[in-house]
């Protein structure tokens, strides 16, 4: 357990950072609290996919409690981590140089409290992958969320559904969900390793691949989905295809969205899914070497 007056420094910062961003805590939830209510229970159901994914790798049984602390942290502070962003922005640094530190942090947060207040509750890799993941999902929602409710449907109505849903969903999951497994997993690695230089230092360099990564689509991922969708123009024009017939609102114009999004999630995150799986493999076998142990020493008991 870190010294008591560490976890008393963080209560206070925390406490602080509530104070400093209520204001715009208040206009991304209160302004509007049943739509953006609605449309979070519509990103849960578009990212119900992931959640099957992780309810699979959650072999262990990580406690509910833990689950849903992870969701309602970030859920909490996601808006709060905008005004720190805008501030950066405010001060000088890109937009997609700032999103990456503040948004992967805030991400990371909920583990990084467990860490300190409730050490044990994430016991390795597999744990971390699953905390992450869920954390990434509370802000993949609250982003769609208050995006739909504040920005989008004052201007097009429950209508804006049409372009928002296929824009943010690539098969069943989300960027944010991606960043914070690979994130939740980095920091498990230092939890389940040995105590040496890669103990830590893989963990950071991995945090600091996603966050560069993360900025990465904020900078270039605008440039990525239209290139995807202009390759298909002359085959979808051979096909007899125009585009009034793929225009917003239709079937057409959906799946190529669909498309679009899945590409480019793909693309940007070249380096991060080859991490993540690479997470799932080791935290695999790493909790397998844990059982092995915990069966010897029970027959070491048993003797």
């Amino acid at each position: 357990m870190p010294p008591k007056f560490i976890r008393i420094a963080v209560l206070l910062l925390l406490a602080a950072s509530v104070n400093y961003s209520w204001s715009n805590f208040k206009l991304n939830y209160f302004q509007a609290p049943g739509l953006v209510l609605a449309a979070t229970l519509i990103a849960l159901v578009m990212y119900a996919p992931s959640l099957w994914v992780v309810s699979r790798l959650d072999q262990r049984g990580l406690p509910s409690r833990y689950k849903l602390f992870a969701f309602a942290f970030v859920a909490f502070f996601a808006t709060i981590t905008s005004r720190w962003t805008q501030d950066a922005i405010d001060a000088g640094i890109r937009y997609w140089q700032a999103v990456g530190p503040s948004e992967e942090f805030c991400k990371m947060s909920p583990l990084l409290m467990l860490l300190l207040f409730a050490p044990g509750a994430v016991r390795g890799m597999r744990d971390g992958i699953v905390l992450g993941a869920i954390a990434g999902l509370s802000f993949a929602a609250n982003e769609f969320a208050t995006s739909f409710a504040l920005a989008n449907f004052p201007e097009k109505g429950w209508g804006a559904l049409y372009t928002d849903i296929p824009a943010r969903w690539a098969l069943g999951t989300q960027m944010h969900i991606l960043w914070g497994a690979t994130t939740g997993g980095a920091i498990g690695y230092g939890v389940q390793s040995r105590p040496g230089p890669a103990r830590w230092g893989v963990p950071l360099v991995i945090i600091a691949i996603v966050m560069a990564t993360h900025g990465l689509q904020d900078w270039m991922g605008k440039y990525i989905a239209p290139l995807s969708l202009a390759v298909l123009a002359e085959p979808l024009a051979s096909l007899g295809l125009s585009q009034e017939a793929a225009g917003p609102g239709t079937v057409a114009y959906a799946a190529m969205l669909i498309y679009s999004t899945t590409v480019n999630t793909l693309l940007i995150n070249i380096l991060v899914i080859p991490i993540l799986w690479w997470e799932i493999r080791r935290s695999r076998s790493a909790g397998a070497d844990q059982g092995a142990r915990a069966v010897d020493a029970t027959r070491v008991d048993e003797t």
